[in-house]
């Protein structure tokens, strides 16, 4: 993820989730977020529109689908949205210089916990201490 973005002077902002002015900044959210063994997550885009601007500058949309399920909480997510990116043309590779998600449905609902099956393993309870541990780095 960190390497899809510009080396310098990125613009993200994800709504509800907040702005960021690096990839860097965006991956440490995402992993404290979502990077543990209980939340199955479920990431669709499409509907790409993408326009070449110049040599060096393209913009473009995109859709997102998403549909998370924290079996420890109990908790389903479903989100809807639509990115709207500005991509720049560095050393041969396009890379996103702005990005915007705006939600455009957003549903939380109750499902019974281990109602999904599975087995969240032993090492839950660790990878959950070891993001939490880490939520005090800056975003910047």
């Amino acid at each position: 993820m960190r390497a899809c973005f510009v080396p310098e002077g990125a613009h993200i902002h994800y709504d509800r989730i907040g702005s960021f002015n690096s990839g860097e900044a965006l991956a440490q959210c995402f992993a404290e977020l979502g990077c543990r063994p209980s939340l199955l997550e479920m990431h669709f885009a499409g509907h790409a529109d993408i326009v070449v601007e110049d040599a060096g500058l393209a913009r473009g949309t995109w859709d997102l689908a998403y549909l998370g399920l924290d079996q420890l909480a109990g908790i389903s997510t479903f989100l809807t949205g639509r990115y709207a990116d500005e991509y720049a043309l560095v050393d041969g590779v396009w890379l996103i210089r702005s990005t915007v998600f705006t939600t455009r449905v957003l549903t939380q609902g109750s499902v019974p916990v281990g109602s999904w099956g599975g087995s969240l393993g032993a090492s839950s309870g660790a990878v959950t201490e070891r993001v939490m541990s880490s939520r005090g780095a800056s975003r910047g």
